[in-house]
């Protein structure tokens, strides 16, 4: 059987020309970034990046839309016995609230 390696990205690993978006959002483009003109490897050393990696550490990460789908489940399953209707109702209701979600949403910006 073959052997794989995993190892955990870093902060660094995930930082590329497409990050902008967090800078944005974080409210941290006005602050330094020349770290990003360096190799990685020596981002350790900036206050400014320490910074956004301590932030990005602290965010805690959920799997929304799992858990989303099993609160769904766990919240019908008992309405019918047969398996063929629970996913259709399963369907129907996550179908319904992402309409009702699009309607809400686009009501908010008329």
């Amino acid at each position: 059987m073959p052997q794989f390696e995993y190892t955990i990205p870093t902060l660094i690993d995930l930082i590329g020309q497409r990050s902008w978006l967090i800078f944005h959002l974080l409210r941290c483009i006005s602050r330094e970034i020349e770290w990003m003109q360096f190799e990685s490897s020596h981002w350790e050393k900036f206050e400014d990046y320490r910074f956004l990696r301590d932030i990005i550490n602290g965010l805690e990460v959920v799997n929304d839309s799992a858990e989303r789908g099993v609160k769904l489940i766990t919240d019908f399953r008992n309405v019918v016995h047969d398996e063929e209707q629970q996913q259709f109702l399963v369907q129907f209701v996550e179908n319904h609230r992402q309409q009702v979600s699009f309607n809400r949403r686009k009501q908010q910006l008329g």
